[in-house]
């Protein structure tokens, strides 16, 4: 076997087994940011208000749980709201932050259905109170989550791709290493008479 070939062909495996490793690295980061933009900060009944601390500025979302398990109680309302609702979100000094109702987004997460209401851009890490004023004849179960769905399967799908290409390449390269080692394995065909040896 030529050592060059042998060298040449572990080389290419190796590369392949790291660009694996990366495939896997970048999926689970894909996995983790999608996850992070599902995850809720609190959960209120309004009319109410809350506190939220965050650690970073970015987008909040403030989600109708129209159909959920609250304090042990199932909750089944239509997705539109009463009329009368509102929402104020306050910074520590007081300022209100405006609200951005943009398209509608849906969620469902285990037996629990939400629709977004509208989102909040917090400027700057820190407490901010949300006041939602409403009917009090007329409750709702509301979330409040970090970023968004669409900022959440932004990174998704493009970790998903990149973990893709990843894969392929790193399968390449370890078919590649293969066959450079398979072709080193084959003894070399003799000489013929006279000729000089190969260097």
């Amino acid at each position: 076997m030529s050592r060059t070939g042998k060298g040449k062909g572990i080389g290419l495996i190796v590369g392949g087994l790291v660009c694996w490793a990366g495939a896997i690295a970048v999926g689970v980061f894909a996995v983790l940011a999608m996850l992070k933009s599902f995850a809720m900060l609190d959960t209120l009944q309004g009319p109410g208000k809350t506190t939220l601390s965050v650690a970073e500025a970015g987008v909040v979302t403030v989600w109708h749980d129209h159909r959920t398990l609250y304090e042990g109680r199932t909750v089944n309302h239509p997705e539109d709201l009463p009329g009368g609702y509102s929402f104020v979100m306050r910074d520590a000094s007081g300022a209100e932050l405006p609200m951005n109702r943009g398209m509608s987004m849906t969620m469902e997460s285990g037996a629990t259905e939400r629709v977004a209401v509208g989102t909040f851009e917090l400027p700057a890490p820190g407490d901010y109170e949300l006041v939602i004023s409403g009917p009090p004849a007329e409750p709702r179960v509301f979330s409040v989550g970090e970023g968004t769905v669409m900022g959440g399967l932004g990174p998704f799908f493009g970790g998903f791709f990149g973990a893709m290409l990843l894969g392929l390449a790193g399968l390449g390269l370890i078919i590649g290493g293969i066959i450079v080692l398979v072709v080193a394995r084959r003894p070399a065909l003799p000489l013929p008479p006279g000729a000089p040896p190969a260097r």
